[in-house]
């Protein structure tokens, strides 16, 4: 039977500890009985410390599944276990899902480099020039004599056939 007393050494042992601490299995269910056994004054009392005891609770559990998933906490009783279970089948979802996204990223941008490499070619320019808008409206330059650049096929021809550069 769960006394008063009980109900504070576990109020205080929780909110001295970051990991769940040992409480009796069917402590809610005891706390309900013993709730319906006393006066209004003292109810106020201890749905305060239940409540708290609670959230303590509930918030420990939520920050294990956030950092340690595989297993559960120690001292997680029955009732608790499938609020944890549901959230670390959130978190694995959702890292999943967010791996996914990062290897399409890379896998696009990689795409997107192969593509635009395919769409280039490295010319040696043989005169001074200013920054110009390329064919792919990006801006290229300023150039100094000599320079190889890698340029846009479009662009490139265009500085060729204009004398400033030549197809290396």
């Amino acid at each position: 039977m769960l006394t008063y007393n009980e109900i504070q050494r576990i109020y205080r042992a929780e909110r001295r500890s970051t990991t769940l601490q040992k409480i009796p299995e069917n402590f809610y269910s005891d706390l309900s009985e013993f709730l319906s056994k006393i006066d209004e004054e003292n109810k106020q009392n201890i749905n305060k410390l239940f409540n708290e005891i609670c959230e303590m609770r509930r918030n420990k559990i939520v920050i294990h599944a956030l950092y340690c998933a595989d297993e559960p906490p120690n001292n997680i009783i029955t009732v608790e276990k499938p609020m944890y279970d549901e959230f670390s089948r959130l978190i694995s979802e959702y890292n999943k899902r967010i791996l996914v996204e990062i290897k399409n990223s890379v896998k696009e941008s990689r795409d997107v480099d192969n593509r635009e490499k395919e769409n280039t070619v490295k010319v040696k320019i043989t005169r001074a020039l200013q920054s110009i808008i390329g064919s792919d409206m990006l801006s290229y330059g300023p150039f100094k004599g000599g320079e190889i650049v890698e340029l846009p096929v479009d662009t490139a021809k265009i500085l060729i056939r204009q004398n400033s550069a030549t197809k290396v």
